[in-house]
C-alpha cells in the first residue's frame, strides 16, 4: 500500500513525506489508494528512504528511457547499413590514434538487429517490434501523425 501511495505522489509531484500524508488525508484519490488508511510521515519516510530508495530510481530510470514513438525506417537502415563496413576500413587505414572504426561496431551491429526485425516492413517501432508506423486519423488542427498501429485485417 506505502509503495502505490508514494508513487502515486510522484505522479502528482509530491515527494516530500509531509506532503505525502497530507495527500492521503484531503486528497480522494490518495485515500482510495491508501485504503482509507493513514499513514504518518515517518512511515512513509522511513519506507522512501530505507526500501523504495533504489526500487524507484531503477523503474523511474526505466520508464525514462522507454522508447515512446521513435520509428525504424527500412530505407535508413538499409543505406546505414551498407555504408557502415566502408567506413570502418576507412577508419582503420586512418591514425592509429583514433578510435573511430571501434565505435562503428555497435552501430553495425545495431542497423543488423533493426534490418532483422524490420524484415520486408518499411518501417517498425522500437517499443513494439510488431508494430508499423502509419498516419493516424486527423486531429481538430488537420495534421495527420505517424503513430505506431496495427494493419488489422477481418475476414469473413
Amino acid at each position: 500500500m506505502l509503495a502505490k501511495i508514494i508513487i502515486y505522489a510522484c505522479t502528482q509531484r509530491i515527494y516530500f513525506s509531509r506532503q505525502i500524508a497530507k495527500a492521503v488525508r484531503q486528497n480522494i484519490m490518495s485515500m482510495w489508494i491508501a485504503g482509507r488508511q493513514r499513514p504518518d510521515f515517518r512511515t512513509i519516510n522511513r519506507v522512501n528512504s530505507e526500501r523504495m530508495k533504489t526500487a524507484l530510481e531503477t523503474v523511474f530510470t526505466a520508464v525514462l528511457q522507454f522508447p515512446v514513438y521513435t520509428f525504424v525506417w527500412g530505407k535508413v537502415v538499409l543505406k546505414q547499413n551498407a555504408k557502415a563496413p566502408g567506413e570502418i576500413e576507412g577508419a582503420e587505414k586512418q591514425e592509429e590514434g583514433t578510435h573511430r572504426g571501434k565505435d562503428l561496431l555497435p552501430c553495425l551491429h545495431k542497423y543488423e538487429t533493426h534490418e532483422a526485425i524490420l524484415g520486408t516492413r518499411n518501417s517498425s517501432s522500437k517499443a513494439d517490434h510488431d508494430a508499423k508506423f502509419v498516419r493516424m486519423k486527423e486531429n481538430h488542427m488537420r495534421n495527420g501523425q505517424l503513430k505506431p498501429g496495427y494493419n488489422v485485417q477481418i475476414l469473413r
